[in-house]
């Protein structure tokens, strides 16, 4: 998915959290992670954990952001048994 498009997914009370992630970890702590929720292209609120690392170059400039993002919204939004009875 290009950049633009998955930041355009971003729920927007949770972009400014996103953005202070990927900038803390370009301007120098290298690795981040953080949950947000995401709205697919149906519409529907997901919630998501990414997890990524800055790649630099010799000269410690910050070339590429590598990551993976997991679904998580079954986690998050799963109600416990106990209270289904």
């Amino acid at each position: 998915m290009p950049r633009t498009t998955f930041r355009a997914s971003i729920y927007i009370d949770d972009a400014a959290r996103v953005q202070e992630a990927v900038q803390q970890a370009l301007s120098g702590a290298g690795d981040f992670g953080v949950e947000f929720r995401l709205v697919d292209a149906a519409g529907c609120l997901r919630w998501v954990y990414q997890q990524g690392r800055v790649q630099r170059d010799q000269e410690g400039r910050a070339v590429r952001l590598n990551g993976v993002t997991f679904d998580i919204t079954g986690e998050k939004c799963a109600v416990p048994e106990a209270s289904l009875h």
